[in-house]
């Protein structure tokens, strides 16, 4: 065998318009075996983005139902409303990774844990004009962050500690529901 032989063997393209046959046949392309992915979705199509953005805004609409509800029935406390946002940070994974179409677990985490990262970096400005606005900040000093970060000069310890661990938790529970989000069914896989 000559060198140009080998070289015309190696080369020749594959024949992908044969269908497969046997029990093959019903599952999803190897490359979505493989990486776990979607149904014939390229690796780089894994992350949805207007599935994140779903997750998120289905998040803050339910907080706002349950936190007005909460409100309206006199259940206005701090921990009504922890409670609320645990579930609703639960429920913004499980959409985002269910809207995203993923059969894989490992993707409906990332698909909740994008969703938290986004919602925190939405909800923080959100925040902290509303702490600003409830306490006079806003009409006294406008927009300035020199009496927040006042406090917290005064109390980092506590609100650091309290902040870690809401974030913590939030960020799990995110990427729980985004886990739980996941399809199921033919083609799934696994991990």
């Amino acid at each position: 065998m000559s060198q140009e032989d080998i070289y015309s063997e190696t080369t020749q393209p594959i024949d992908t318009s044969r269908k497969p046959t046997g029990s093959s046949a019903s599952k999803a392309p190897l490359n979505a075996d493989r990486i776990g992915v979607s149904r014939g979705e390229p690796w780089v199509d894994a992350v949805r983005w207007g599935a994140v953005w779903a997750g998120l805004l289905s998040a803050f609409g339910l907080f706002l139902l349950l936190f007005t509800l909460a409100l309206a029935l006199g259940f206005g406390s701090t921990s009504v409303l922890a409670a609320i946002v645990l579930l609703c940070t639960f429920f913004g994974g499980f959409v985002s990774a269910r809207s995203s179409g993923t059969y894989s677990r490992f993707i409906g985490f990332i698909q909740g844990f994008l969703a938290w990262i986004l919602g925190v970096l939405v909800s923080v400005p959100l925040t902290y004009i509303a702490i600003a606005i409830y306490r006079g900040d806003v009409i006294k000093n406008g927009l300035s962050l020199e009496p927040f970060l006042e406090r917290l000069r005064n109390d980092t310890t506590y609100f650091g500690t309290f902040t870690f661990l809401g974030l913590l938790i939030t960020a799990l529970l995110s990427s729980l529901g985004g886990i739980v989000g996941t399809l199921s069914g033919e083609g799934s896989d696994v991990s």
